[in-house]
């Protein structure tokens, strides 16, 4: 009986083992959101500095395939969905103003 019941949660483990992959898989696609006001906008160097509400600034990359809404400008609040690459962070959508942010639905 002890081994019959190792073997189902050995069992029910090794099943569970996909769904939890396909899990992470998700959550990569979808990346993480980063928002507060721009700081800096380096159009060379294709990277923007962002300070959210708690003084916590951080440095953020984009490149060609990054789909920007809005003019950037410093002082503008800015919404940025990113990818961690490496050892910095990608921009796959950077969203600049409130109103963008609210037409987008992202004010949250």
């Amino acid at each position: 009986m002890k081994k019959f019941l190792a073997l189902a949660v050995v069992a029910a483990f090794v099943l569970a083992l996909p769904a939890l992959a396909d899990t992470t898989k998700k959550s990569e696609k979808h990346g993480m959101w980063a928002k507060g006001t721009i700081t800096a906008w380096d159009d060379a160097t294709k990277t923007v500095k962002v300070k959210d509400e708690s003084g916590k600034e951080m440095s953020i990359t984009w490149n060609d395939q990054t789909k920007v809404t809005g003019t950037a400008k410093v002082g503008e609040m800015v919404k940025v969905e990113y990818k961690k690459e490496k050892d910095m962070m990608m921009a796959t959508h950077v969203i600049i103003g409130k109103e963008n942010i609210e037409k987008a639905g992202m004010d949250h």
